[in-house]
Order: C-alpha cells, then sequence, then structure tokens
C-alpha cells in the first residue's frame, strides 16, 4: 500500500474513532438553531426571529439536493451543506464565492477581487456544475478552472446556497463531476400577509474597500406573494495584509436587482422571476502585475435570468407534484486590455443567450417507494467579437474572437431517480441519458457539428445503525460534454495561446463515498472519505515548437486520465446553553496518471472553526479562525502558471472578530477581519486577501 493511501487510511479511521467521541462528550444543546449550515448564519437568523437558545431539540434539516425534493439530513446518502441566509443576511459575506469560502471540502480561487471560483473536491469551473434556481447557471463557454460567473449571482438576494458534494450528474445532467452548489433565491414573505414587510442594510469596510447597501421589500396576501430586491456596490482597492499595502488595481463597482412574484391556488402556483446582476470595470490583478499589461478589465460582466414555473399538486391522484419551467437567461463578458509599451489596444465581447425548459415529475409516495423523473432542454446561442485599435493610426480592426461567432450548443437529457425507504434506512437509484450537439462555424471547414452522449448512474443506500448514528455509501458516474470553449477557442487563455479542436468526447468519472453521520439532541457531525476516477478528461497539450505571439501554443484533447481521493469532517455542537462551537477540516489528494504527476490546483489540507456565543436575544459573539498548509505538490501546469509559480502557495492561519446588536427589529454588526493580518491567498489566486480591517452594517 503506497504511503498516501496509508495516511488516507489513518486519517479516516482516527475520525471515526474521534468524532463520535467528541460528540458525546458535550452536555446540553440548543437545537431550534443547529442544523446542517455554519452557526454564524444559524445564530443571526434566531436573532432575526427571536427564537429561544432553550430548546429541547434539533430542529429536522431538510435537504432538497439530492432528489429534487426535501429529504431528512441524517437519511441522505451524501454529503451536503446548506446555508440558510435570508433578505436580512449580509453581514459576514463579500459575494456568493466567498459565502463558501470557509466551508469542509471547498477552496474558493479568485483570479481577481471580481471573481471567486469555488473547488469541490479537487475540481473547479466547468467539471462543477452550479444552479440558480433550479436552473443551470453554466454554460456553453465555461472553461476549464478557475472562472467568475458564481460572483455573477448576488449573495444578498438569496435565501440558501446548498452544496451536494461529489454527486448531482444524474439530477441535473453535465458538468457535475465535483458537485453541485445550488442558489435559491428569496422566496415572497408569507408570515404577514396583508402588509409591506421591508429590509434594508448599508455595510462599510475600512481603508474605503467597500460601500454595500441593499434594499427589498416582501408583500403578500392568500392569493399572490411579492418581492422586490435592489443591491448597489462599490469596491475600493484591497488594503492586503503584512505591510497593510494597497493593490492597483483590484476595485469595482456593481449594481443588482432581483423580484419574484406569486399566484398561490388550489391545485398548485405559478412563479414568474427575473435577476439581473450587473459588475463594471473589474482588473484583472494579476494581468497588470504580472505579465506587463498596462490594464486588463472586464468593462462589464453581466447575467440576465428570466423565468416562469407552474406547479402543479395531487395531479390525477399519482403525481405528488408535476412543475414545468421556462425561461432565457443571458450571460456577457466585456473585455479590455493592452500591454505597456504597446500601440494596440483589444476589446473583447463574449456572451451566451440560453433558452430552457424543464419538466419534473414527482410521484407520490407508496410504502415507502417514490420516484422522480423529468427531461430538460438548453439551447445556447454563442455571440464572441474583437477588435483591435492601432493608436498610432487611429483605425481599428475587426478579428476572429475568442470563439466562433454565432456557435449553437444544445442539450436534451431524461433522468428518473427511485427512492425506496424503510424505518432503518433507504436505497436511491438514479439513471439519466443526455444528447449534445455542438454546431461551429469556420472559415477553413464550413460548419463544423459535433455529436456526444452520455449515459451515468447512481446507486446509494444509507441505514440507521442506532438513534443518532447513521452510515451512508453512494456510487455513482458523472460526465461532462464537450462546450464550445473545448472546441472553438482560440487565442491567448491565462498564461498559453490555444487553438480550436474538433471532434472530442465527453468526460467521465467515477465517484465512491463512504461516511457516517451522528445527530442527536446535542450535535451533529459528519466524516466521510471518497475516491474519485477520472478518464477521457479534456486536457491542453502543448505544442513542442509553435509560438504565438510570445506564449507557448496548445490544443485540447481527450487524454487525462486522474484519480482524486480525500477525507471530510464536520462537526458542531452546543456547550452549555449560550454557547455553540463547528469545526471541519478536510485535505484532497489528486494524481495525472497521464503525466505521471499531481493534478492541477488541488487545493492543500484546510480547517476551519467557529465559537459563537450569545448572552442574549440582543447580543451574539462569533471568534471565527480558519488556516491551509502550504500546498507545494504542484503540477507542471502549476508551476507555469505565475498565479502559483515553483514556490507553491504558502499556508495561513487567520481569524475575525464579530459581534451583534439587535433591538426592536434594527440591528448592527461590527467585525475584525483577518486579526492577524496576514498576508495570504488561497491556492491559485490571483489576488491576495485584504488584511486586518473594520466592517460596519446598520440594517433593519
Amino acid at each position: 500500500m503506497s504511503m498516501k493511501r496509508k495516511l488516507f487510511m489513518g486519517f479516516f479511521g482516527g475520525w471515526l474513532f474521534v468524532c463520535p467521541s467528541l460528540v458525546l462528550s458535550n452536555s446540553s444543546i440548543d437545537s431550534s438553531i443547529f442544523v446542517a449550515r455554519p452557526l454564524v448564519e444559524a445564530m443571526k437568523e434566531v436573532a432575526i426571529l427571536g427564537d429561544s437558545l432553550r430548546a429541547e431539540k434539533l430542529a429536522e434539516v431538510r435537504v432538497e439536493a439530492t432528489l429534487l425534493r426535501a429529504t431528512a439530513w441524517e437519511r441522505q446518502p451524501y454529503r451536503t451543506d446548506i446555508k440558510k441566509i435570508g433578505a436580512v443576511s449580509g453581514s459576514e459575506t463579500r459575494t456568493t464565492p466567498e459565502l463558501l469560502m470557509h466551508q469542509t471540502g471547498v477552496l474558493v480561487q479568485k483570479t481577481n477581487h471580481g471573481g471567486g471560483s469555488p473547488t469541490l473536491r479537487g475540481l473547479q469551473g466547468n467539471q462543477t456544475l452550479m444552479m440558480v434556481d433550479g436552473i443551470r447557471l453554466n454554460n456553453s463557454i465555461f472553461r476549464y478552472g478557475p472562472n467568475q460567473y458564481l460572483n455573477t449571482v448576488d449573495a444578498f438576494g438569496l435565501d440558501q446556497l446548498e452544496v451536494l458534494f461529489g454527486n448531482g450528474a444524474v439530477q441535473y445532467g453535465s458538468d457535475a463531476m465535483g458537485g453541485v452548489i445550488l442558489a435559491k433565491f428569496h422566496e415572497p414573505e408569507t408570515k404577514n400577509l396583508n402588509r409591506w414587510v421591508p429590509h434594508f442594510f448599508v455595510r462599510g469596510m475600512s481603508g474605503q474597500q467597500e460601500l454595500s447597501a441593499r434594499g427589498s421589500i416582501d408583500y403578500a396576501t392568500a392569493k399572490f406573494g411579492l418581492t422586490l430586491g435592489g443591491t448597489l456596490r462599490n469596491f475600493g482597492n484591497i488594503v492586503a495584509g503584512g505591510d497593510q499595502a494597497q493593490l492597483t488595481p483590484t476595485g469595482y463597482s456593481e449594481r443588482n436587482f432581483d423580484g419574484k412574484f406569486q399566484v398561490y391556488g388550489k391545485q398548485g402556483k405559478w412563479t414568474f422571476a427575473h435577476q439581473n446582476h450587473n459588475q463594471f470595470d473589474v482588473p484583472v490583478y494579476h494581468k497588470v502585475v504580472l505579465e506587463n499589461h498596462a490594464y486588463y478589465n472586464m468593462d462589464l460582466q453581466l447575467r440576465s435570468l428570466t423565468y416562469v414555473k407552474k406547479e402543479w399538486a395531487n395531479v390525477l391522484g399519482i403525481f405528488e407534484k408535476v412543475e414545468i419551467v421556462g425561461g432565457q437567461q443571458s450571460q456577457s463578458e466585456w473585455r479590455s486590455f493592452q500591454k505597456n509599451a504597446a500601440v494596440t489596444s483589444r476589446r473583447e465581447r463574449d456572451s451566451v443567450d440560453t433558452r430552457l425548459v424543464t419538466v419534473k415529475i414527482f410521484g407520490v409516495q407508496k410504502r415507502g417507494f417514490q420516484y422522480v423523473m423529468g427531461v430538460d432542454g438548453y439551447v445556447d446561442r454563442v455571440f464572441s467579437q474583437r477588435s483591435d485599435f492601432n493608436h498610432t493610426t487611429a483605425t481599428a480592426k475587426e478579428l476572429r474572437a475568442l470563439y466562433p461567432n454565432n456557435a449553437t450548443n444544445n442539450q436534451t437529457s431524461a433522468f428518473i431517480y427511485a427512492t425506496q425507504s424503510w424505518k432503518c434506512g433507504l436505497l436511491r437509484a438514479g439513471l439519466r441519458y443526455s444528447g449534445t450537439q455542438v454546431r461551429i462555424p469556420t472559415v477553413e471547414l464550413g460548419e463544423v457539428v459535433d455529436n456526444n452522449e452520455a449515459v451515468v448512474f447512481d446507486v446509494a443506500a444509507s441505514r440507521k445503525l442506532s438513534n443518532h448514528l447513521y452510515v451512508y455509501g453512494n456510487i455513482g458516474s458523472s460526465f461532462r460534454s464537450p462546450n464550445v470553449d473545448d472546441l472553438g477557442t482560440l487565442g491567448i487563455v491565462d498564461f498559453r495561446f490555444e487553438l480550436p479542436q474538433y471532434g472530442l468526447e465527453p468526460e467521465y468519472s467515477l465517484n465512491k463515498e463512504l461516511g457516517i453521520k451522528w445527530k442527536s439532541d446535542r450535535a451533529m457531525a459528519t466524516v466521510c472519505a471518497y475516491h474519485n476516477q477520472l478518464s477521457g478528461l479534456i486536457s491542453r497539450v502543448k505544442s513542442p515548437t509553435d509560438s504565438l505571439q510570445g506564449y507557448p501554443v496548445y490544443s485540447k484533447q481527450n487524454v487525462g486520465e486522474s484519480e482524486i481521493l480525500g477525507a471530510e469532517c464536520d462537526l458542531q455542537m452546543l456547550i452549555g446553553k449560550k454557547t455553540q462551537v463547528k469545526a471541519g477540516a478536510f485535505f484532497t489528494v489528486g494524481d495525472n496518471h497521464t503525466m505521471q504527476e499531481p493534478m492541477r490546483r488541488i487545493p492543500p489540507a484546510m480547517l476551519h472553526a467557529e465559537w459563537v456565543y450569545r448572552p442574549n436575544k440582543q447580543w451574539q459573539f462569533v471568534l471565527a479562525m480558519y488556516g491551509a498548509k502550504s500546498q507545494q505538490r504542484l503540477a507542471k501546469g502549476d508551476i507555469q502558471d505565475n498565479r502559483i509559480g515553483a514556490a507553491g502557495t504558502p499556508g495561513y492561519v487567520t481569524g475575525d472578530l464579530r459581534c451583534r446588536y439587535q433591538q426592536r427589529g434594527v440591528y448592527v454588526d461590527f467585525a475584525m477581519t483577518n486579526v492577524g493580518n496576514q498576508l495570504y491567498k488561497t491556492h491559485g489566486s490571483g489576488v491576495f486577501m485584504p488584511g486586518r480591517a473594520f466592517q460596519l452594517l446598520i440594517g433593519f
């Protein structure tokens, strides 16, 4: 047995022994707010709702991601993480990616301050699926490695953020090789019928690093509900840790709007929703500092989503619910850049227009048996433009853009998922078929058509061993169909020049996971280990001799064979009746067998811990600690990446201090972030995190 496997099994076995002991050793615990989500958010929900800290039992945790319907957390045969946010959140997070920054099993890479790319179990970019209100955020030009698209989801407009680790292809389709992130925007409040319910807060950060404001309003009757919200944000340059140097340029501005209108009836409801997210003048810091650019900006980063959803309840007595969704989503990115001393500047625009229809049918439960089946279709059309402007001659030239203009990507899928439940456990199995067709117009070959099909499965089970202890396991396959970015990219991406490559096939992964869950009136805990085998990976292959515009030339091929293994543990408990703690740790090991080297961008071992003290209903105090080991186990691509380099990424340990005061609906949050004033960044990031700083939020 290799040394890394011995360490892996030793780590997992040790936590199997230690974790239940830690749980059993603690005294009474508040359970009304202690659910499978971070304690800071849970405590804030309590402060907002005025719930007592003396509840006797844990509230039931309902997980939606794994079967497209809510199921008790402890019975789920997967590892999931849920963050309940709510309309009056916003004190502890800057962006949606940063909501996940200190979560077990997640590393958030930041190429720039306006980005944030979550890595789930060693995979990121187009190998991790992101959903917004049940609709795919991933599109035809999602690229391998880090991207910024999750930051086009307004964190202040969310009710919930859920993560499903290592699974999700059967439920949601292509790209879920590392897992799925599901963002759910705020629903109209129905607790106060026939009343306008406003929410508002303003938040600032020292060093002129942030000024944000969010306002929203809810109104509902017995027949309909309405919610409207808007966010304005302005971020100054980061003041990094260490010598508190200002990182120039990193600041940008943002404007967002979201709304939902729901109509309630005896047989179901209608939902009409719209979201619009705009980021302006987002600089890419490492391009300026490390790649000799005079400027490199995302002039506009835009996401717009409009959809209509109809839900029927108790259809014909055989279906619990039937759901149909139709909508349109647009994502655009405008870039402008110029190198120092160059006479030519460039402006690029890439956008994707997506039309979608999904249908889901939920069967009525009979004798513990239930099923979900559905079909979905997504049609993407890519628009890509490039203009080079010569400042000497004052002339502009239109050239071939990064992606082939007017390319299309059509995806159709069908799936079925069935669960048989017993008092002592459950067994679950599912299957999905997916077909894709990519059409790329070319000058040399005319229209290139690339067709692919994929079939994936999932089998999972959980069993109750005692009143509090559950064991679970799952095995499932995932896939990622080649998209327009894989097949048609032409130009400079990161530190390389890419050429188009046609005829690619889907990537596949086979994930196995084994874990235990503990849930009692006193605590919740999860310990799990997993192994993910990846095949047919679409990898960039370097030309041994060619170079273009000073960059090495790469093309993509199905040549990658890799494996990832790791272990994760989470623990939450209450000490006494006024103190809560949460802690977690994970490690990930990835090997590229094709290249006989480590996989790229694998996170280091990471940990986090939080202590929350609430002496009464008005006051709450939070101490958070988080850190990461250095990552020096690097692939050649990591060493060539100027965001990492041969020395790797140093480790760090730091933390935050927060307090909240609330009285009669008005609340004030004060925080000191990065108390240790560490100069640090997460592995693979192009920008450092802010140093020691102060935050103040006032809201009602």
